[in-house]
């Protein structure tokens, strides 16, 4: 029997489970997450959320040996709309920006200043207007106009998910799904790996940092060795592209297939 262990980053907790590929539960853990606000800044530190990862893991495996000697596969989600500024290995060069951040706001309204066919574009194209507010957009902005010496330092923005991916196999990638609030992605079709070029122009986003895209559902990479022995888990362990908590709630409630519905209550509701 093999298992899968899955972890999900919320904004107050980690929470991470062994999980037989019978949908029995072997094993559960968890570590609490803090959120340092102050006026309109919300950030995290990404190296503790890192940390409550390894340590949450590392519970859960050693009391479940069997079952963690078994896992094949790795899933994560998290919450998004959230940015973590990286180096070319994956470590933090700053602490991560929240979705209850505002910062940002105001280079986003700019873009629907400089630009009057911006509001439409981006409307038909992504879905949402750049207008700030928390959204990943606005958090790049902030840091490239605003925190020069964070963006130079880092090679990559990445949300949550994208971020304990690169710590377990080493590879910087993300998704049109959890790369969604970057806003800079045609949503018109399913199955993007590329950015949208007159969206990024427009914005006036520096596209060095936007990490790569995947398609959903591919193989990032295995644990790294060192990773996995710290987690207590097998190196050969397969990470598949992660997701947002909104998409895994949908996923884990069958709320995917006709005549289902998901609710998901936490920091915010998701129906």
């Amino acid at each position: 029997m093999t298992t899968a262990l899955g972890i999900d980053v919320g904004s107050t907790n980690v929470k991470v489970a062994l999980v037989r590929d019978d949908g029995t539960i072997a094993a559960t853990a968890g570590r609490p997450l803090v959120v340092h606000r102050d006026g309109e800044v919300a950030e995290q530190d990404a190296h503790a959320l890192w940390t409550a990862v390894a340590d949450a893991t590392a519970e859960a495996t050693a009391a479940a040996p069997d079952a963690a000697a078994a896992v094949a596969a790795v899933g994560v989600c998290s919450q998004y709309s959230s940015i973590i500024p990286v180096a070319a290995d994956g470590t933090p060069v700053a602490t991560m920006v929240m979705y209850l951040d505002q910062r940002g706001t105001a280079p986003s309204w700019a873009i629907l200043g400089r630009h009057d066919e911006a509001f439409g574009l981006w409307v038909e194209r992504h879905g949402i207007p750049p207008v700030g507010g928390g959204l990943s957009l606005g958090h790049m902005l902030h840091l490239q106009h605003d925190r020069p010496d964070v963006h130079a330092a880092a090679a990559a923005y990445l949300e949550p998910c994208d971020y304990v991916v690169a710590k377990l196999t080493g590879r910087i990638a993300a998704t049109q799904s959890t790369a969604f609030m970057s806003q800079v992605i045609d949503n018109r079709t399913l199955g993007v790996t590329d950015y949208d070029a007159d969206l990024v122009a427009l914005a006036g986003i520096d596209a060095d940092h936007l990490p790569p895209l995947l398609p959903d559902g591919a193989v990032v990479g295995t644990v790294r060795p060192d990773v996995a022995a710290a987690l207590g888990i097998p190196a050969g362990a397969e990470v598949r592209t992660p997701m947002n908590d909104s998409h895994a709630g949908a996923y884990a409630t069958g709320a995917f297939a006709p005549g289902r519905v998901g609710l998901s209550i936490g920091t915010t509701a998701v129906l």
